[in-house]
């Protein structure tokens, strides 16, 4: 009985490391009602398990752990992991509770669970089944730092909620860029998107729903697809650096000679075109060069310290100029400041901070002077590049550098400590 079993969980490993989710949720499904009825399933529709039945098994006492359980709990385990993938999260959270109340001692399955409640939005309940992974899971466990991660990202997502901030990350590969057969070249553009994991952000403010769309690139559709799925309206768009995987546009030399176009900002504002884009003053000639289609009536043109707040004014799609900001000039600080005369009682503040080096109009955004958002700025342990060709502003100096020495990098301007190590090696 057991080899049979194992024969459904590896076909179930198999579908879902190729990606076939539904075809594994089938096989682990085969081999969860093999065990508990000792007979072989002899059609699909024998394979599908009924939820009512499924929650009052959840509800029954179950009991210590034996082969049969442990086994069970597996498939129950992985089967959430399947159902999961495919966004099929009320499944996903019986299977991970299964699990558990066949196997408590289980880490694995406690952090199923805080996983799916993550993805469901149920922040305090992830919360708490993650610490509770953290006081079961020895320090030394290579996951040990990951789930201390999802702690702290959850706690900094609790108090965007209580700011009214929302914040969506887009994956390409996992969101958007999916391929077809049925265009080739754009296949490979995703495939290329995909290599450089590139990020694109939506900064949401929960209230009026209205979203800043951060470096809108690779594949414009999918990415409105995306806002419309997670109920944002995007009222502007802000790019931190010109480069083709942020911006989109004419890709560099070679490529530029076979026509490729790169699905960026100026298929983005075609869509859109009540909708502006934030772009530093210096950055915007090389944006036109590789984007002429963009008119610069819809440019914002932004200097360091340039500051904007969700939700902005917006006008009718209809009206001329549907992107109508008052703009103050603060002269005892030298910052633009754009106003919105709606009446919100949370406001989400955004100020733009020029970061010359990866190159020379590069920008980060500081989103309630919390959240920095870099683009090659600096990541993890490492900072953009600036040796190459199109990378070289700021000369022998590296971004972090020549940005600390400026003062625009400091407690004051973050509140956070940034770290040097080394002549070479900038970390935060």
């Amino acid at each position: 009985m057991i080899s049979e079993v194992e024969a459904y969980k590896a076909k179930g490993n198999l579908a879902f490391q190729a990606g076939k989710f539904e075809q594994a949720v089938a096989e682990y499904t085969k081999g969860i009602e093999f065990l508990k009825s000792n007979k072989r399933p002899t059609s699909i529709m024998n394979t599908m398990y009924n939820f009512i039945s499924l929650q009052e098994n959840i509800e029954k006492s179950i009991p210590p752990p034996s082969v049969k359980n442990q086994l069970l709990a597996v498939l129950y385990s992985n089967r959430s992991a399947a159902n999961l993938s495919k966004k099929s999260l009320i499944e996903a959270s019986l299977d991970a509770q299964q699990a558990i109340n066949l196997n408590p001692s289980e880490v694995k399955y406690i952090y199923r669970l805080a996983e799916v409640k993550f993805q469901q939005n149920l922040y305090h309940e992830s919360l708490k089944l993650f610490i509770q992974c953290s006081e079961l899971m020895p320090k030394d466990h290579i996951s040990y730092s990951n789930i201390i991660e999802k702690i702290t990202l959850i706690n900094f997502t609790l108090k965007d909620m209580d700011s009214g901030l929302k914040i969506l990350q887009i994956s390409p590969g996992k969101d958007i860029c999916f391929k077809t057969l049925l265009a080739p070249i754009q296949s490979a553009i995703f495939d290329y998107a995909i290599q450089m994991k590139n990020f694109i952000y939506f900064i949401s403010h929960r209230a009026s729903k209205q979203a800043l769309i951060v470096d809108a690139c690779w594949d414009i559709d999918g990415i409105l697809k995306f806002a419309t799925e997670n109920d944002v309206e995007i009222v502007g768009a802000i790019l931190t650096h010109y480069h083709v995987d942020h911006a989109g546009g004419i890709p560099p030399p070679p490529f530029d000679k076979y026509g490729i176009r790169v699905d960026g900002l100026a298929k983005l504002l075609k869509k859109l075109p009540h909708i502006k884009v934030f772009i530093n003053e210096h950055e915007i000639p090389q944006v036109i060069a590789g984007n002429p289609d963009i008119s610069q009536k819809q440019i914002v043109p932004t200097t360091d310290g340039f500051e904007v707040s969700l939700p902005l004014e917006i006008k009718p799609k209809n009206h001329r100029h549907s992107f109508s900001p008052m703009i103050r000039q603060n002269t005892a600080t030298r910052r633009n400041t754009l106003n919105s005369p709606l009446n919100f009682q949370q406001r989400i503040p955004i100020k733009f901070i020029h970061t010359p080096g990866h190159s020379r109009g590069s920008q980060c955004i500081l989103v309630n002077n919390n959240r920095l958002f870099t683009g090659d700025t600096m990541f993890i342990g490492s900072c953009g590049r600036v040796v190459l060709p199109g990378h070289a502003y700021g000369g022998k100096f590296t971004t972090i550098q020549w940005e600390r020495e400026s003062g625009i990098l400091s407690i004051e301007a973050f509140g956070v400590q940034l770290i040097i190590r080394g002549p070479n090696s900038y970390k935060i």
